[in-house]
């Protein structure tokens, strides 16, 4: 097994700084633990476009992950935290986040699949982001599944922002610009993402989102060349 400590740490100590800014955003701030919750999954998730360049061992991501999933478990136990765990609602998103990342990267390391995984993390750090604020600006057709009511308006811009990211992250590394095959599996991996979010329950989208984007791009593009 191939470990990386100095990436590790280096890692560890920025998820760290990000945790400790949340923290002053909902102490100090009006924001609250929702908004406070949704600046760290953001910044989480654009920072966990590094480990591509980080990292070359799948084991120390996976490793990380779960280190990561168990501290927030603890951390959701002990009240702690608050800028994550003080939301009213019933979730688990902010521990199957780390897995996710942990999880989304060996696959793509193990399949030869990198240039997927930029899409799906930022439809996971993104989407959910986009979905919450315009379903709760703009949104009047609720639509009753997951954990609660959500709305059309929410999940159709997630919708887009999935697509687009995939489609500017895609052609970006890609030798496919504006291709059908290209359009195709951007739209089914939007596709995807949008019923993974509005079916999963208790922050499970976490997981099911990021994964789902992935699978549908390998399937459908299958292994970049090299």
């Amino acid at each position: 097994m191939h470990l990386e400590p100095t990436s590790a740490l280096i890692i560890t100590v920025a998820y760290a700084v990000i945790f400790a800014a949340g923290e002053v955003l909902y102490n100090r701030t009006s924001i609250g633990a929702e908004g406070s919750r949704k600046v760290t999954h953001v910044a989480g998730g654009l920072l966990g476009l590094t480990l591509p360049h980080l990292f070359e061992s799948w084991q120390t991501v996976l490793i990380l992950g779960g280190l990561f999933a168990i501290t927030l478990i603890f951390t959701k136990r002990r009240k702690l935290i608050g800028s994550v765990h003080a939301v009213e609602r019933q979730t688990w998103g902010e521990i199957w986040f780390p897995i996710a990342l942990g999880g989304l990267f060996t696959l793509c390391v193990l399949t030869d699949t990198l240039p997927y995984f930029a899409p799906a993390l930022m439809t996971l750090a993104l989407g959910d982001m986009t979905a919450w604020y315009v379903g709760s600006r703009f949104g009047k057709t609720r639509l009753p599944v997951g954990d609660r009511a959500k709305t059309l308006e929410g999940s159709i811009a997630l919708f887009t922002l999935s697509f687009l990211m995939s489609m500017i992250l895609l052609s970006a590394t890609l030798d496919r610009l504006a291709s059908v095959e290209l359009i195709g599996a951007a739209f089914a991996g939007a596709i995807v993402a949008t019923i993974a979010e509005g079916l999963s329950r208790h922050g499970f989208d976490n997981l099911t989102v990021p994964i789902g984007v992935w699978a549908t791009l390998a399937a459908i593009l299958g292994a970049p060349p090299v």
